[in-house]
This record gives structure tokens, C-alpha cells and sequence, in this order.
């Protein structure tokens, strides 16, 4: 296995060698090998900026030169343009930030190639973002969004895009929720089944150690639950008018729903973007 010191400088010099403008910004940068980040960022450690940069991620996650020059590229872009000093907490989501502060610098990795998990213009396709804005001008783009999906589900919590943790555990929801007392038991075996799909879906797109997605999965996973308890409910209540074999083809696909649903865990990968507000990393850091 490549040693990771090793590896993470010589891309850097790939880097400079095409591009050696970037040479000033990171002539006094301090690389630091850290498990505190799930990919790579920039922040203060100190009076220092440091590169922070997870081995794992880095040598297998990112398996080409390119993709982990294009990693190096836009964490030396947000010091460029000065993201870790630029986002007020009284002002600022910071996770609306992060995005925006991302799809600013992902405009600029040129013939890099940017892992398939970074946020650009195309990860939004419905807001009509415009290229070459500022991160304030992008930021009020995402804030309208995440304002308008706060409305429709008071269960959401936003995070990157429609197919996030955070979507699926609303959608999971409210499955689970037009479960009542009206529903035949085929529409709440339905919703039962939507509920676990989507909480299968989350824990897909949910990455181990980010605890947005880990508590968004716990959601979709509790209100799946809830649907499939409703869903046996109903079962039960009709027992008695149904025949042997329909009750045990409808028992044991719920039996088997609420297995799948208690044997899910995060499975997703690091996603490409910045976290300038994670407090168990290291202080303004932007991890990638």
C-alpha cells in the first residue's frame, strides 16, 4: 500500500506542476494525517492552516491520481477564496454553506477529475443555479430550497439533495403516517413496504460516522417500524376473515420487513463537501 505522506505530496506536486499559482497557498500549509475528518479539509489548527487528510479516503476511496489531485485542488481553492473565514454561524446554515462554498470551487478543478460524490451545479438541476456566482448568491438559492422542503414535511431535514438520508426518512414517515383506521390492510401493507424501501434507501445513502445521516437513518428506520407494527395490526385484526394461507403469506412478509429494517446500517460513502460547522473536527475545517 502507497504511504499515504508520500502520496499526498507528490499530488500536490502533479498539482503545481501544470498549476504553480497554487505554490504561494500552500507553501505554508501543515499536512495532517487525521481519522477526526471522513475525507480531507482545510482549517485552523492554531495559528496553522492545516490539510487534513483521512488515509482510508484517500487511498481507497479515490483510486485515480486525478481524483486525488482534483481532492487536493478544491480544498486549496477554498483558501483561495477564504470559505473557512467567510462564514458567519449567526448568519449562516453551515451546511448551506458548505454547499454553496463547494459549488463555488468545483467550477475552478479544470481537467481534474472530481470524485462522482461533489457537489455541483448539476446536483441541484431544478434551481437553475447560473456558473460563475458567489457563494452568497448560491447560499440564498439553497436557503430558498431548504426553506420551501421545511414547509412540505415538517419531518425534513436537508441534506445535499431529493435523495439524501434526509429525504428518505421523510418519505418514510409519511408513509408510516397515512397508515390509520380507514387504511385496508392491503394499502398498509403498501405503505409498510414504501416505508421500508425508503429506510433501505437512507441507510444506502448514509454515511457511517456522519451523525446527520446516522440519526436520519435511526428515522426512517423507527418510522418504518411504526409502519409495519400498524401493518400487523390490521393483520391481526382481520384474521379471522381470512383464509390460512393469505394470513401467513401476509405474516410472514411483514415478519420480513421488520427484519430488514432492524439489520440496516449506513452504508453510503464520504461525500464530496465542506463541513465548516463539525465540532468533532478539527476547528474550520471544510471537509471534503
Amino acid at each position: 500500500m502507497k504511504n499515504i505522506h508520500d502520496e499526498v505530496s507528490r499530488c500536490i506536486i502533479q498539482m503545481l506542476l501544470k498549476e504553480p499559482f497554487f505554490a504561494h497557498l500552500l507553501s505554508g500549509i501543515v499536512r495532517n494525517i487525521s481519522k477526526e475528518i471522513p475525507t480531507a479539509a482545510v482549517g485552523l489548527r492554531g495559528t496553522n492552516i492545516n490539510l487534513f487528510v483521512n488515509e482510508n479516503f484517500f487511498l481507497k476511496e479515490l483510486t485515480t491520481t486525478s481524483s486525488r489531485v482534483a481532492v487536493i485542488k478544491h480544498e486549496t481553492l477554498h483558501l483561495m477564496f477564504k470559505h473557512i473565514f467567510r462564514m458567519d454561524i449567526h448568519n449562516h446554515d453551515p451546511m448551506l454553506f458548505n454547499y454553496a462554498a463547494d459549488l463555488v470551487v468545483n467550477q475552478f478543478i479544470g481537467s481534474w477529475d472530481l470524485p462522482d460524490s461533489a457537489v455541483t451545479l448539476a446536483t441541484f438541476p431544478d434551481l437553475g443555479l447560473e456558473p460563475d456566482q458567489t457563494v452568497d448568491w448560491y447560499y440564498k438559492k439553497l436557503a430558498g430550497l431548504a426553506n420551501e422542503m421545511r414547509k412540505q414535511s415538517r419531518h425534513f431535514k436537508f441534506d445535499q439533495e431529493s435523495g439524501s438520508s434526509g429525504g428518505h426518512a421523510a418519505e418514510a414517515r409519511k408513509a408510516a403516517d397515512s397508515i390509520d383506521e380507514s387504511s385496508s390492510l392491503d394499502d398498509a401493507i403498501k405503505a409498510a413496504e414504501k416505508a421500508a424501501d425508503e429506510a433501505g434507501k437512507c441507510a444506502k445513502s448514509a454515511v457511517p460516522g456522519t451523525s446527520s445521516d446516522e440519526n436520519s437513518l435511526e428515522d426512517a428506520k423507527d418510522a418504518a417500524d411504526e409502519a409495519i407494527n400498524k401493518a400487523q395490526k390490521k393483520l391481526e385484526e382481520e384474521k379471522s376473515d381470512m383464509n390460512k394461507d393469505d394470513y401467513d403469506r401476509s405474516k410472514q412478509k411483514l415478519d420480513d420487513l421488520k427484519k430488514q429494517v432492524n439489520d440496516l446500517k449506513p452504508q453510503g460513502k464520504p461525500r464530496l463537501s465542506s463541513d465548516w460547522s463539525n465540532t468533532s473536527a478539527p476547528q474550520s475545517a471544510g471537509n471534503l
